[in-house]
């Protein structure tokens, strides 16, 4: 109520869920330089490219018809944890989202986790800014999400990092593996592993919760 009288918007309905509990869920990559010919990264020059894409346009298939990330999974943090919190899941060729950036690899071919916490208690909020005037668009919303907030979520991204490393090094990747391209071995410590995610950290892209769903007795839905 007191964002909309210091906005000037006549008060309709008050209800104080409106525009609070937005969430999110982060990643990180995990990246590792991979010891045989079993990536995609060769596929990423222009020409190739090309032709990935003008044999999906022609034929529906091959390497354009996948978004590539074919396995992943979900697992537990810690003992005793009731659900699984921790995201995983893997891309064959370590690089950014948007392809503009490949992470070096001495063999040319490499391999990304995309690792994340999935229960996280930080809220944030979007807040309208300014009362629009007639027939001009809306202005910008303030939108703030609080990522990484609580103490927990620290916790459970060391966690999730850690978790990582153990599953490359099972049995299945031998001779497949080479070595961790970022953070990096020498990333053990939790001071260490904190100042990469805090650089490091990514939207997963699935902002919610400011209109959330609830029972008429539910102040935040």
């Amino acid at each position: 109520q007191a964002l909309l009288a210091s906005l000037g918007v006549p008060l309709v309905h008050a209800h104080e869920g409106v525009g609070a509990n937005l969430q999110d869920h982060l990643e990180v990559y995990h990246q590792f330089e991979v010891a045989a010919a079993a990536s995609l990264a060769p596929h990423l020059a222009p020409w190739r490219k090309a032709l990935i894409g003008a044999r999906w346009l022609l034929q529906k298939e091959g390497l354009g018809a996948t978004n590539h990330f074919e396995a992943g999974g979900f697992v537990r943090s810690a003992a005793g944890v009731e659900y699984p919190d921790i995201q995983i899941h893997f891309l064959p060729v370590a690089v950014s989202y948007d392809g503009a950036s490949v992470a070096p690899s001495q063999t040319g071919h490499s391999l990304q986790m995309h690792v994340g916490f999935n229960r996280s208690a930080s809220r944030g909020f979007v807040h309208a800014t300014a009362r629009a005037p007639p027939a001009s668009p809306p202005p910008r919303p303030r939108v703030r999400f609080n990522y990484m907030s609580t103490e927990e979520d620290w916790v459970k991204m060391r966690a999730a990092v850690r978790i990582a490393r153990e599953i490359v090094a099972q049995p299945a990747f031998d001779g497949l593996i080479g070595p961790e391209l970022s953070p990096g071995a020498s990333a053990e410590s939790d001071a260490a592993l904190d100042a990469y995610l805090a650089e490091h950290l990514e939207s997963a892209y699935h902002p919610c919760g400011t209109c959330r769903m609830g029972p008429a007795d539910d102040l935040g839905a």
